[in-house]
């Protein structure tokens, strides 16, 4: 299902999707009845509250056609089934070279990945695949390389915490603020992004625990941390979609997109909403940083070249290594509970808190006998106070994380000291 489509010739979409948009006949592959509710005319409208809807999405009963009341319509678009643009016209030929598009929320009516094609006179011809798509915001391809950046999430906490009522199904994942950072320790924010993400909550019954202003991406960077983004987590579209049951937050996503430019973060700083509201919010105890590399989407990640061994007899790592940026502990309870929905917690992680940031240390790096994770403030608070951090596992091998204390005046990636 798509909300918005636009197609440029200018390969950049102009500023902010502002460039001259080709305009034609909208032709689909078909659409749910009536033409005049979900017809493919409703992409191109510039109106963000109408939607075209494919051919192979459910249909309501009292909307079936004549004859298919009791059998009802196959569900569900195999790849290729379904497919919307625009006819230019026989005496108008154009070349598209960069796409708009805006799909649903509700992941089960998106496209992670499309094809642009054009008419070559018999048939049609692929000319450009735009994958790494989400919903409810505007999608931009091409994207050249680190022109985005995403934060996914990858794990619920285990249990609620102290004041917020225990639920019978998991809710959305509700992120009330987000912004990343150039530097190592969140000091230098990287603005001027537009908001992208996996999709929004699409439909719900509002109630008094809900926010007025609903659950928007874009409330994720209104400097209002009580406003939340709340994501689809596959709760539906509309009212007859609506399936507590069914609520799945796992590779869901938030981020931002650059255009133009490419950009590196190193730091990244969240508040996770904790309203109470039946459909959300449940924080992420643990989430990827991600890049966008030209064609996909992968887990950021920085070179580092281990030092050159004191014993060139000694078994240690010599290969560069790419260390990435998987964060654990997160989703920490506030202090005060009184009353939870209105208490907001500010988290940070940097690429040294990732739980593949792991190093073998040269014999040149002194280790103090403290190898608990509880005993390094930054280790504890990235990943709880149980367990061995530094080193980590055995001993013998000297496998410490980066966020060790000893660590810190230490340089660990390739790029450490180089100029922002």
């Amino acid at each position: 299902a798509m909300r918005e489509l636009a197609f440029y010739e200018d390969p950049t979409c102009g500023p902010s999707g502002d460039g001259q948009k080709y305009s034609g006949e909208p032709i689909s592959s078909g659409y749910v009845p009536y033409e005049v509710d979900y017809g493919p005319q409703l992409a191109f409208d510039d109106n963000l509250d109408t939607t075209w809807v494919s051919q192979c999405a459910a249909v309501l009963e009292w909307r079936l056609p004549f004859g298919f009341e009791e059998t009802g319509l196959p569900e569900g678009c195999d790849a290729g089934k379904a497919w919307i643009g625009l006819d230019l016209g026989a005496t108008t030929p154009g070349q598209v070279n960069c796409v708009r598009l805006m799909q649903t929320g509700y992941k089960q009516m998106q496209s992670t990945s499309v094809t642009l094609s054009k008419w070559n006179g018999k048939a049609w011809e692929p000319s450009l695949m735009l994958d790494g798509l989400g919903g409810s915001n505007w999608d931009q391809r091409p994207a050249a390389p680190n022109t985005m950046w995403r934060l996914v999430h990858k794990a619920p906490p285990e249990k609620p915490c102290k004041g917020q009522l225990a639920r019978v199904y998991p809710r959305a994942w509700g992120i009330a603020d987000l912004k990343f950072f150039k530097d190592d320790d969140c000091y230098q924010q990287v603005e001027g992004g537009d908001i992208i993400s996996s999709g929004t909550i699409d439909y719900y019954r509002e109630s008094t625990a809900d926010r007025p202003e609903g659950y928007f991406a874009n409330n994720s960077v209104d400097d209002n941390l009580l406003s939340t983004h709340g994501a689809n987590c596959n709760l539906g579209w509309q009212a007859k979609d609506l399936d507590y049951t069914d609520v799945n937050c796992s590779g869901d996503w938030i981020g931002f997109q650059y255009p133009q430019r490419a950009v590196e973060i190193r730091c990244v700083k969240i508040v996770q909403s904790r309203l109470e509201s039946s459909l959300c919010c449940d924080p992420a105890s643990e989430a990827e940083l991600q890049r966008w590399n030209g064609t996909a989407w992968i887990e950021a990640t920085w070179m580092r070249d281990p030092p050159v061994a004191l014993d060139p007899e000694a078994d240690v790592i010599t290969e560069r290594q790419h260390l990435g940026a998987y964060f654990q502990a997160l989703g920490e309870c506030p202090y005060v509970t009184t009353d939870i929905k209105l208490e907001t917690v500010e988290e940070a992680r940097a690429r040294r808190d990732s739980d593949n940031c792991v190093i073998q240390l040269s014999g040149a790096t002194s280790i103090m006998a403290e190898k608990y994770c509880v005993q390094h403030s930054r280790c504890a608070a990235s990943f709880g106070a149980g367990g061995n951090c530094c080193p980590l596992g055995d001993e013998s091998l000297a496998m410490s994380r980066c966020c060790c204390s000893f660590m810190e005046i230490e340089p660990i990636f390739t790029d450490d000291g180089a100029p922002d």
